[in-house]
């Protein structure tokens, strides 16, 4: 046997250091806008320094997003507490981002080698049933994009089609 594709898996792994730009950031630094990581209220004015903010923020200020919006308009008001709630779940792990991408086991001329998709990272999950949607939207993608690898690599699509797809969550 000169070559052979002898497994295909889309793993899921969770994504440690997301893109939350879209919906803010902690930071111990004040600026306008900014809110109490613990109450979520608006401040005005730095907190004291010997304020610590409560657990599980080791953060004193949520920078919100706010859509973009205007600081201190009734709309940046409204999407900033959104961001809050949002960050607030992300931070008690209610909310969590993951790394989905399709992998090949191949072997040529006994060796093994592995391919794998560069994959989506920081899809948002909520539970079973997100991370089962993203696995069948993104998994699909990573899939499709596996098999252009592989037919580069002179395999073909009935090489491809004969195996069983596998899952997996690391």
């Amino acid at each position: 046997m000169i070559k052979k594709i002898d497994s295909i898996t889309v793993v899921s792994e969770i994504d440690y250091d997301p893109d939350l730009s879209d919906i803010g950031e902690w930071t111990n630094e004040f600026s306008v806008g900014v809110m109490d990581s613990s109450t979520g209220e608006f401040v005005s004015e730095p907190l004291p320094s010997e304020y610590v903010s409560g657990y599980p923020s080791y953060y004193r200020y949520i920078k919100p997003y706010a859509g973009g919006e205007e600081v201190g308009s009734p709309e940046y008001e409204t999407y900033a507490k959104q961001d809050f709630e949002t960050l607030k779940k992300i931070e008690k792990n209610e909310i969590w981002f993951v790394h989905i991408f399709a992998r090949a086991k191949i072997v040529i001329h006994n060796t093994i080698q592995v391919i794998e998709t560069p994959g989506i990272w920081g899809i948002e999950v909520w539970d079973d049933e997100s991370l089962s949607e993203a696995y069948d939207e993104s998994g699909k993608d990573e899939i499709s994009n596996l098999k252009n690898i592989l037919y580069v690599l002179s395999f073909t699509p009935e090489e491809f089609d004969s195996l069983t797809v596998k899952y997996k969550e690391t």
